[in-house]
């Protein structure tokens, strides 16, 4: 049964989550009269209506305009957390206009009429001046979540903007876009949760000469050229039928194909902004613009005499694979403080989440010269800059171990580094296998399927896909690294992949030094019991950074994987996959930064019987069983060229693609898994199997005495339709505690930035009814 809240005035401190859509309107107030489109309408009057949302006295969030009519159709959702159960939503209502817009009326409602997880349909009253001014339509469902003392109210889900594209705009930019058009766009992004990241704000700079004619009392012009500022904004960011784009933003691929991707004709361009309470405002803003007296920043501030922060950014190419948003406080204008840029940072990572962000500030030596670069490139109308990538190359005559390019001592006080790894390839490497069938086909008595692994400082943190049947592997892998120690010890270990163990083939090792974002080469000897085993290729590029948070050395980027088909895979999802093929997939992820998110081991369930057949010293069968269940497990992650698909993941898109959208032949699928230091390994699991003797976990863990976490879980979709990770602890074999829970969700959200993930313990109802669900669908 729904569960409805207790009584207007009770506070038990009880947190809901609130899931708004602003349907539509009806017998609003006109706010314009003989307007065009209407007349064409038969109407004599019509309303460009948006609606403001406030949460108890404090604005979050607004609709679009909807055009030309007193009916509105908005049909606009939006996603609240950690609002109070007697919480007042006041709508307002506004007419669009050019300069100032008029209010239409308002209507109220509190969550506190609402039924718990059921979606209740309101037609509220409008009023204006006291008087009847229509009605408006709305859907709220309403979701109780655990009471925290320091939750505090946030928006969430796709960020809304409106692009804007006039004349007007364009002569921001006319000399940055070298095309046929002089217009170009100026962009509002409805950032949430502004307020909670910049929550002071920024006064005009009382030290700038230029603005002082604008903004201050003691020249009698101030006022006018304020004035003619302002209707400039109005007139770039209008709103209209014609001019004016308006979507949602639900990742950082989004965004970046938005703006798209930081370029124009193919040469990066320069955007400036501001932050006020109501957005983002931004526009690609040309050197010739510069000259102008009028300030940029104020053209898109309306002329505020403050804002939340302002600056410019711009989109550089990491790796020529991902795309990074560099954003900073160079603003004459504002001169926002640099001890705000985390905060800043935050707010971008936070609306977008996966974004790679870097806030700098405006004296930085290399955003100084990345910024020339940039506008040089705009005034070469077409010449490119002969290093478009900004690095330079070395000029050792001879490979080295370690790299050379910067002193040590020129870099900052408590400076980490961002390090690029590149595993090109090897030569002469130590023989594995003898008499391979593929190398015998080449030619070759002797063969290896060689991978690297990475370890820094002691750590094994990440490792390359198995190149076959070859004594001269080329990965050409990238591996991407934050918050590396100078001087760090990097080694690589070279390994022959097999069904059992795996042979060392030997090893080598650099330093971690500053290389000033240059691509360094090293040919690395790989040592074998102090012999010479072979050459190994590596490419090091590093910048250092000066650590804003606490420092945490972790891997970022591409999430790597192998998916292994067999048959034997196939006997754990017989009842499952119900199509031609017995075999299915076996999966092997290599997530990044385990340990900072699971330190703990969870040993075998000694509660669990079955299991104790097993693991438990008390059973004379149990080292037999326990080998087979290790041999089944090499068998089903055993790589081989034909069995064996490797890859990356770079979105949640990706993962969801990966696994079929948690779905075959139409319908939901249970995986099981388990989380060791060496990655999250899973495969869909059938009801059949649940009867087995054998441990389904165990099977994927390779029979570990312990783990880092295990359970099941399926994809479900959300309100939009995009597909939702749940992820539980059911797991007799392991029993991981649910405590642990919050550390797993965060685990997945820190590898698929962005993702809809949700943690719930094996006990929880709605859960076990999903999987009774599931499951009874295969039957």
């Amino acid at each position: 049964m729904p569960v409805s809240f207790p009584p207007p005035g009770a506070s038990d401190g009880t947190l809901v989550d609130v899931d708004l859509e602003i349907v539509s309107a009806k017998g609003i107030t006109a706010g314009d009269y003989l307007g065009l489109r209407a007349a064409l309408k038969g109407s004599l009057s019509s309303s460009d209506a948006y609606v403001t949302i406030e949460i108890d006295g404090n604005l979050v969030a607004w609709t679009r305009p909807i055009f030309d009519t007193l009916e509105p159709e908005w049909n606009d959702k939006f996603f609240f957390k950690n609002v109070q159960q007697n919480s007042t939503f006041k709508l307002t209502l506004f007419d669009k206009d050019i300069d100032a817009d008029d209010e239409l009326g308002q209507a109220t409602f509190n969550t506190v009429h609402t039924i718990l997880d059921t979606e209740t349909t309101f037609d509220l009253p409008i009023t204006l001046n006291e008087s009847k001014a229509g009605t408006i339509k709305v859907n709220v469902n309403c979701h109780q979540v655990d009471a925290d003392e320091f939750a505090t109210v946030q928006e969430v889900g796709p960020v809304r903007y409106s692009v804007h594209s006039s004349l007007s705009a364009g002569l921001l930019t006319m000399l940055t876009t070298n095309d046929s058009r002089l217009e170009s766009l100026a962009y509002r992004v409805q950032l949430h949760n502004i307020p909670q990241f910049l929550p002071s704000d920024n006064e005009w700079n009382k030290n700038y000469p230029t603005i002082q004619r604008i903004f201050s009392p003691d020249y009698p012009e101030s006022p006018v050229l304020r004035q003619a500022v302002m209707t400039q904004h109005a007139v770039i960011y209008q709103h209209s039928h014609e001019s004016t784009k308006y979507g949602a933003v639900s990742s950082p691929e989004e965004f970046f194909n938005l703006i798209h991707d930081g370029r124009r004709d193919d040469k990066p361009v320069l955007f400036t902004y501001a932050i006020t309470s109501k957005g983002w405002y931004f526009s690609e803003t040309g050197a010739a613009f510069f000259k102008d007296m009028l300030s940029k920043h104020m053209l898109h501030s309306g002329a505020a005499f403050s804002v939340k922060y302002a600056g410019e950014f711009h989109i550089e190419k990491v790796n020529n694979d991902f795309l990074k948003l560099v954003i900073d406080n160079n603003s004459g204008t504002y001169a926002p403080p640099q001890e705000q840029l985390p905060q800043l940072q935050e707010l971008m990572e936070n609306n977008f989440p996966g974004i790679l962000c870097e806030a700098v500030d405006r004296d930085d030596e290399a955003l100084v010269e990345a910024r020339k670069e940039i506008l040089a490139a705009t005034f070469a109308m077409g010449q490119a800059p002969s290093n478009d990538n900004g690095t330079h190359t070395l000029t050792h005559a001879t490979p080295t171990l370690f790299p050379l390019p910067s002193d040590e001592s020129d870099l900052p006080e408590d400076a980490v580094l961002d390090v690029e790894l590149e595993i090109v390839s090897a030569k002469g490497i130590v023989a594995g296998d003898y008499l391979g069938v593929t190398a015998l086909m080449k030619g070759q008595f002797s063969s290896s399927d060689a991978y690297a692994v990475i370890e820094v400082d002691g750590q094994k943190v990440a490792w390359t896909h198995p190149i076959f049947s070859t004594l001269e592997p080329v990965w050409n892998e990238k591996f991407f690294f934050r918050n590396v120690r100078p001087d760090s010890l990097c080694k690589l270990y070279l390994f022959d992949k097999d069904v059992n163990a795996d042979d060392e083939l030997g090893e080598t090792q650099f330093t971690a030094a500053n290389t000033d974002g240059a691509v360094s080469t090293f040919e690395l000897a790989i040592s074998l019991n102090n012999s010479n085993a072979g050459t190994i290729v590596v490419k090091v590029k590093s910048n250092p950074v000066e650590p804003m948070r606490r420092v945490v050395f972790h891997e970022y980027g591409p999430v790597r994987y192998s998916t292994h088909s067999s048959v034997t895979a196939g006997l754990m999802t017989m009842s499952t996959s119900n199509d031609a093929r017995i075999e299915s997939l076996a999966y092997h992820i290599q997530l990044h930064n385990i340990p900072q998110f699971l330190a703990t081991d969870h040993e075998w369930n000694k509660n669990y019987p079955t299991i104790q057949k097993i693991f438990s010293p008390d059973y004379p069968g149990s080292p037999v069983l326990r080998q087979a269940i290790m041999t089944q497990h090499a068998v089903i992650y055993t790589h081989g060229p034909n069995n064996t698909k490797y890859g990356a993941i770079s979105s949640p898109y990706e993962f969801f693609k990966l696994i079929h959208d948690g779905q075959r032949q139409g319908k939901q699928v249970l995986f099981t898994y388990v989380i060791t230091k060496n990655g999250w390994y899973f495969s869909e699991t059938g009801a059949a199997f649940f009867k087995d003797m054998l441990s389904k976990h165990m099977l994927h863990s390779g029979a570990a005495f312990s783990i880092l976490y295990a359970g099941e879980f399926f994809v479900e979709n959300n309100l939009f339709g995009e597909p939702k990770l749940s992820i539980n602890n059911d797991s007799g074999t392991y029993a991981p505690p649910k405590e642990d829970l919050p550390q797993l969700k965060a685990l997945i959200e820190n590898n698929f930035p962005g993702m809809a993930v949700e943690a719930l313990d094996r006990d929880n109802e709605a859960l076990q009814a999903t999987r009774k669900e599931i499951l009874d669908s295969w039957l």
